[in-house]
């Protein structure tokens, strides 16, 4: 894991949480850290900053997108939530 993707994610999660900015702004830096996550997926997740921080905010930015409630997230079947954690989580 390079030193720099954890002030990186800071920095892109930020930018990505103020729906202030401007859409490109906010899309542009997704792209970003989509593609550095592409390179290190196994280094991302293990990252705590990621887990605590850039899940949730993923999270709200595609509530944005289809303009759902966060409430209907919660509504989840809780299998559906317990394999997503299995598969994303990290020993």
């Amino acid at each position: 894991m390079l030193p720099i993707s954890v002030d990186f994610l800071n920095i892109m999660n930020e930018i990505i949480k103020q729906k202030t900015f401007d859409d490109s702004l906010r899309n542009a830096s997704l792209s970003a850290l989509v593609e550095l996550c592409k390179c290190n997926q196994v280094g991302f997740r293990k990252l705590d900053i990621f887990s605590k921080q850039t899940v949730p905010i993923l999270m709200s930015v595609i509530s944005e997108i289809i303009d759902d409630d966060i409430n209907e997230w919660n509504k989840l079947d809780e299998n559906f939530v317990i394999s997503l954690t299995e598969t994303y989580s990290y020993a």
